[in-house]
């Protein structure tokens, strides 16, 4: 599935299939948005359960700007819509 600047998402993969190291399950199961869609099936993704967190700034042609929230970076496989 391909995700769209945006969308709103869940953290969830497969550990069956993918097992989790390191600090990657304190994510699990969190809700965000997806802001950023990078190279190699990366979404930068800033955790967020209430509303998207950014605003549309006048005379910026379109561009998403966000305040300053840590965008943390996911596979596609690690992300499920909301």
């Amino acid at each position: 599935m391909t995700f769209l600047v945006g969308d709103s998402i869940r953290v969830h993969r497969d550990e069956t299939i993918r097992p989790s190291r390191g600090t990657w399950r304190r994510y699990r199961e969190q809700c965000g948005f997806v802001v950023m869609v990078g190279d190699d099936e990366e979404y930068g993704v800033i955790l967020s359960t209430t509303r998207p967190p950014w605003r549309k700034d006048p005379g910026s042609e379109g561009q998403l700007s966000y305040d300053s929230a840590a965008v943390l970076w996911f596979r596609e496989y690690e992300l499920i819509p909301r």
